[in-house]
C-alpha cells in the first residue's frame, strides 16, 4: 500500500471514531458558570438562563411533549474570531445530575435555533433544549462549536447572569 493510500485509510478510521458515541457517563470538565463568558474553538458563549421542568415546548402546530422534562438553556454566542461561525444544535449536549450525557432535542420552532451562521461582530441569543428524566435534570451544559470539538463545559448550578 503507498503512502497516499495508508493516509485515506487512516483519515478514515479517525473519522469513524470520532463518529462513536461516547459512554454514557460523562467526563465533568466545566470550565464556566452561568453568565460568564467561555469559548470552544471559534465559538464564545455566555449561559444566561437554565429552566428545567417543562413538560412541552415549542409553539402553534411545533408543540413538543417532553418524554420526562425538558430542560431549556438560553445563551448567547457570539463568534470569538475574524471569521464566520456555524451553530448546530446537535452539537450541544449537557450532563444530567446523575451524571449522564445527553444530546439535544431538535424542536421545530423559531424560538429553537437547528442551524444558524453568525458572521464576526454578530450575537445571538439561542435556546437549546434536552428531554431529560423527570428526577434528572441537567447540571452541566456542554457547548461545541462543530461536531468534531473538544467542547466546553459550562457548571449550570453556579453563577448568575444579570441583564445591563
Amino acid at each position: 500500500m503507498n503512502n497516499k493510500k495508508r493516509f485515506i485509510a487512516a483519515l478514515l478510521v479517525a473519522c469513524v471514531a470520532s463518529s462513536i458515541p461516547a459512554t454514557a457517563e460523562a467526563k465533568l470538565k466545566p470550565t464556566g458558570i452561568i453568565g460568564q463568558t467561555v469559548a470552544d474553538g471559534d465559538m464564545a458563549v455566555q449561559v444566561r438562563k437554565v429552566q428545567c421542568g417543562l413538560t412541552k415546548i415549542g409553539t402553534g402546530y411545533f408543540v413538543e411533549k417532553a418524554l420526562g422534562q425538558f430542560c431549556v438553556v438560553t445563551f448567547a454566542m457570539t463568534p470569538s474570531k475574524k471569521k464566520p461561525v456555524s451553530y448546530f444544535s446537535s452539537a450541544q449536549k449537557a450532563v444530567t445530575k446523575s451524571g449522564f450525557l445527553v444530546e439535544s432535542k431538535s424542536i421545530l420552532s423559531d424560538e429553537y435555533q437547528s442551524f444558524l451562521d453568525v458572521n464576526p461582530g454578530n450575537s445571538v441569543l439561542l435556546k437549546v433544549a434536552f428531554d431529560v428524566g423527570k428526577k434528572d435534570p441537567i447540571v452541566i451544559a456542554e457547548f461545541h462549536d462543530s461536531i468534531f470539538s473538544g467542547g466546553v463545559q459550562v457548571n449550570l448550578t453556579k453563577g448568575s447572569y444579570k441583564s445591563k
